[in-house]
C-alpha cells in the first residue's frame, strides 16, 4: 500500500517507496457558448441528469489524481404546487466506453452533500439561477481513471420541476435518466431522448495532483548472488546513501550510486535501505526486504536411451523419464519445471512416462527450471536417443571337411562380420542348441561338438541397451567323408607283372605317389609294378570346399600257396571236405574255381571228382588239387520198381582195381563186386535176403580200405 506525504515533511521513513505531489487547477467544461434557460420539457416524477468527461481532454494523465472541489450548474424552477420541495446532490461515477449500457456496474467514486434549493423560491417561477456549490468532502478521482460521469440527482415535489439551463453547443453528450419511464430504463442522451438542443450547463472545478514516487527497484542476477538496484524518478533527487543489510560484505555493504550493484555473501532475506535527498533538501529513508536465492541450476541429464519399437522406425515409446526431475533439480526445492521442443513449443508437464519421441532416432528437448519468486530460470538439454534394433544378416551354413566320425574344424574367423555386416556398438553372444553360452568372441577355429551337424544360436544386442536385440543362428555342417575303397596291403600276383588299382571316378582330385613322393598318377586309376609303400590323396568339391583324404597302402610280391592235403569225410550223412595248408588265414578257397570262400571247410560236397583251388585273398597265386568224393547209398529197395533196385557206389569205375565185399551181420560174405558191376540185387544164390543192415568193405589198389554199412528194405 502506498503512503502519501506532503512536500512539507522534512524527514520520514517509507516502507517501500516515497510519494509526493504537485497540484494544478483544472475546470471540467464541455459547454460552448453562454447558457440560456433550459427547454420546457417535463420530467416526471423526478429525474437524474448529467455530463460525461474524458479526463485526458482536460490534461489529466494516467499518473495523476483529480480532486473535484465544486460543481456549477444553471437552471430555472418550475413552481406548480403550494408547498414545493427542491434539492440536488452530485454523484461522480467512473464509466467506460460501453456507457450507458454498462452504467449499472459503474464505479461510484463519491457523492456530495444534498443541497436544498428552496431558498430560491422567493425569486419566483422561471427565474434563471447560476449556482457554484462547494463540496463538503471533495471527490477524488484516482490515477488510471479515464472517463467520469458527473450526475445531478434531483429531489422535487411534483408537479413542480427543475429546468436545467443549456448552451447552444457542446463537446460531449448530455445525459438524462428518467425515473419510472416505461421506454427508457438507463441513461440516454438528450439527442436520443428527442431534445437535441438540451446541452446541459454543468461545470466542475478541481485540482490535478501529479504524484512523484520514489521506489527501490531490484534486478536479480540469476547466475549468482548479486542484485542490481535502482531508484525511480531520480530527477527529483540529489543524493542517496545505500545500506544493503549485508555487514559480512564489509565496505561493499554501502554505496552512494543511484543504481548500485551488490553481491550478497550468502542466500537469505536482507533489509535494504536507501536514504534519499530530494531537491528540496528533504531526506527520506526507503526500506525494502530483499530475498536472495542461491543461483539456480539445471543439472545436466545424461542421454536417455531406449530400444526402438520396430526395426528401422527410429521411434521408441519406452523412454524412462522417472528420474529426470530429481536429476535436474538435485537438492533444490520450491522450483518449477517446464519442457520445450526444439522449436520452443511447450511440452506437457509432467513429461509422460514412458515417453515417446516424435523426432525419429534422436530428439532433443529443453528442460527449464524456474524460481517463481524471482522468475530466474536455468536450462539444460535432454537428449532421447533411440537404440536401433540390430540388423542381423542371415548367414549361410558353414561347411567343413570331415576329420573323422562326423567332426570337423570350421573356419569361423569371419562369422561376426557376416552376422553384423560391420555394424559397430553391438554385443554378440553365442549359445549351443541347449542354451549353454559359448565363448565370446567366437573362436576363429571351432570344432563341432555334435557330429555331422550343429546349430549355433546367436543373440546380437545394442551395447546401449542389452534389451534391444535380434536373434539368429547358423549351422555347422560336416561334409560327407570320402570312402577310399582300397586295402592296406596288396601283392603283385605271380606270374603277373603289374597291379591295377582304381577308386571313385566322380571325385575331383587324385594323386597317387610312391614312398619317395613321386606322383605316379592324377587319375582315378594307377598301375603298380614295383613292391613298396604308396599313398593316395583324393579330393572332392562339396559345398564349395575341396575335401581331401589321404590313404596309405603297400604292395608286395606274392608266392604260390601249397596245399598240404585234403581230408574228405563221407562217413557222415553229408560229405565234407577240409583243405589243410600252412597259410590258412591268408588264403581263400574254391571247389569249383568260380566261387571263393575264406573257410577251407566245404559241406554237402557231391559224389565224384572235384578240383580244390587255393589262392591268396588278393587273388594272387592260385594252386589246385584233384579229389574224389566216394559216396555210397545208405539204403536200397530191390522191388523191381526201377528205383534203387541195386546197391552200388557211383563213380567207382574210375578205380579199375577196386573191389567191394558185402557181409551180413554175422560176417558172412554175401557178394563181391568189381568197379564195373551193376551192383547187388539183395539176393544170395537166387534167394531174396530179408530186410536188414548189411556191411561192406571197399578195397583200393593202394591198400586204402573203407568200411561202412547200409540197409536193405522190402
Amino acid at each position: 500500500m502506498k503512503n502519501f506525504y506532503k512536500i512539507q515533511i522534512k524527514w520520514s521513513v517509507a516502507f517501500l517507496f516515497f510519494s509526493w505531489s504537485v497540484t494544478s487547477q483544472v475546470i471540467l467544461d464541455n459547454n460552448i457558448g453562454d447558457f440560456v434557460p433550459g427547454p420546457s420539457f417535463f420530467f416526471s416524477p423526478a429525474n437524474n441528469w448529467g455530463r460525461s468527461f474524458e479526463l485526458k481532454d482536460f490534461g489529466v494523465s494516467q499518473n495523476e489524481e483529480l480532486t473535484i472541489n465544486s460543481v456549477e450548474i444553471a437552471f430555472t424552477l418550475g413552481i406548480y404546487s403550494s408547498n414545493p420541495l427542491f434539492s440536488v446532490r452530485f454523484n461522480v461515477y467512473e464509466i467506460d466506453n460501453e456507457f450507458p449500457t454498462s452504467f449499472p456496474e459503474a464505479n461510484l467514486l463519491g457523492s456530495s452533500q444534498t443541497v436544498d434549493l428552496n431558498h430560491l423560491l422567493s425569486f419566483g417561477n422561471g427565474k434563471l439561477h447560476n449556482l457554484t456549490i462547494d463540496l463538503d468532502v471533495p471527490i477524488v478521482v484516482s490515477m488510471n481513471v479515464r472517463r467520469i460521469l458527473i450526475e445531478v440527482e434531483e429531489t422535487v415535489t411534483r408537479p413542480s420541476t427543475i429546468f436545467p439551463a443549456y448552451t447552444q453547443e457542446e463537446k460531449d453528450s448530455s445525459w438524462f435518466l428518467p425515473i419510472n419511464n416505461s421506454i427508457f430504463f438507463d441513461y440516454v442522451s438528450t439527442d436520443d431522448y428527442g431534445f437535441p438542443g438540451a446541452h446541459y450547463y454543468l461545470k466542475a472545478y478541481g485540482e490535478i495532483s501529479t504524484v512523484v514516487d520514489h521506489e527501490i527497484l531490484e534486478s536479480i542476477n540469476c547466475e549468482n548472488l548479486s542484485i542490481d538496484f535502482q531508484l525511480t524518478n531520480t530527477d527529483n533527487l540529489v543524493g542517496v546513501e545505500w545500506d544493503f543489510g549485508d555487514p559480512s560484505s564489509g565496505t561493499n555493504n554501502s554505496s552512494i550510486d543511484f543504481s548500485p550493484f551488490h553481491k550478497f555473501t550468502t542466500a537469505g532475506v536482507y533489509r535494504v535501505k536507501a536514504i534519499i535527498t530530494a531537491v528540496t533538501g528533504e531526506k527520506i529513508e526507503l526500506s525494502k526486504p530483499i530475498e536472495v536465492f542461491e543461483p539456480l541450476r539445471a543439472y545436466p541429464i545424461t542421454t536417455i536411451f531406449s530400444c526402438e519399437d520396430s526395426q528401422g522406425t527410429g521411434i521408441s515409446s519406452t523412454f524412462d523419464t522417472s528420474n529426470i526431475e530429481s536429476t535436474v533439480l538435485g537438492e533444490q526445492t520450491g522450483l518449477e519445471i517446464s519442457y520445450f521442443d526444439a522449436d520452443g513449443n511447450p511440452l506437457p508437464y509432467p513429461l509422460p512416462n514412458p515417453f515417446q519421441n516424435t523426432v525419429s532416432n534422436s530428439q532433443v528437448i529443453t528442460v527449464r527450471v524456474l524460481n517463481p519468486n524471482t522468475n530466474c530460470y536455468a536450462k539444460t538439454q535432454l537428449q532421447f536417443n533411440v537404440v536401433p534394433i540390430p540388423k542381423v544378416s542371415m548367414t549361410s551354413e558353414l561347411y567343413a571337411c570331415d576329420e573323422g566320425d562326423g567332426f570337423a574344424t570350421f573356419d569361423t574367423s569371419s562369422i561376426e562380420f557376416q552376422l553384423t555386416e560391420g555394424q559397430i556398438g553391438l554385443n554378440i553372444e553365442y549359445f549351443d542348441a541347449n542354451g549353454i553360452k559359448l565363448p565370446n568372441p567366437f573362436p576363429s577355429s571351432y570344432q563341432n561338438t555334435i557330429p555331422h551337424e550343429e546349430t549355433i544360436l546367436v543373440r546380437i544386442s545394442n551395447e546401449k541397451d542389452f534389451g534391444c536385440f535380434s536373434e539368429s543362428s547358423f549351422k555347422l555342417i560336416v561334409n560327407e567323408p570320402l570312402h577310399i575303397d582300397l586295402l592296406e596291403n596288396y601283392n603283385l600276383c605271380y606270374p603277373e607283372k603289374k597291379l591295377t588299382l582304381s577308386v571313385d571316378a566322380t571325385w575331383d582330385f587324385w594323386e597317387w605317389s610312391n614312398e619317395e613322393g613321386t606322383i605316379l598318377s592324377n587319375y582315378y586309376t594307377v598301375d603298380l609294378s614295383i613292391m613298396g609303400n604308396y599313398s593316395l590323396l583324393v579330393g572332392k568339391m562339396q559345398n564349395g570346399i575341396l575335401c581331401k583324404k589321404m590313404f596309405s597302402f603297400s604292395v608286395g610280391q606274392s608266392q604260390t600257396p601249397q596245399i598240404d592235403r585234403v581230408h574228405v569225410n563221407t562217413a557222415a550223412l553229408n560229405n565234407t571236405v577240409k583243405v589243410l595248408t600252412t597259410e590258412e588265414d591268408t588264403l581263400e578257397y574254391s571247389i569249383d574255381g568260380l566261387h571263393y570262400q575264406l573257410s577251407s571247410f566245404f559241406l554237402d560236397v557231391p559224389n565224384g571228382h572235384h578240383t580244390i583251388h587255393a589262392r591268396y585273398v588278393d587273388g594272387c597265386g592260385t594252386t589246385t588239387k584233384d579229389i574224389f568224393v566216394l559216396d555210397y547209398p545208405r539204403f536200397f529197395t530191390p522191388n523191381n520198381d526201377g528205383a534203387n533196385d541195386y546197391w552200388r557206389i557211383e563213380g567207382l569205375e574210375t578205380f579199375s582195381n577196386a573191389t567191394i565185399q558185402i557181409f551180413d551181420r554175422y560176417g558172412k560174405l554175401l557178394k563181391q563186386l568189381g568197379p564195373n558191376d551193376p551192383g547187388w540185387d539183395g539176393t544170395l544164390n537166387g534167394h531174396r535176403l530179408p530186410s536188414n543192415d548189411y556191411w561192406f568193405t571197399l578195397n583200393f589198389q593202394n591198400g586204402r580200405t573203407i568200411k561202412n554199412h547200409f540197409t536193405l528194405k522190402h
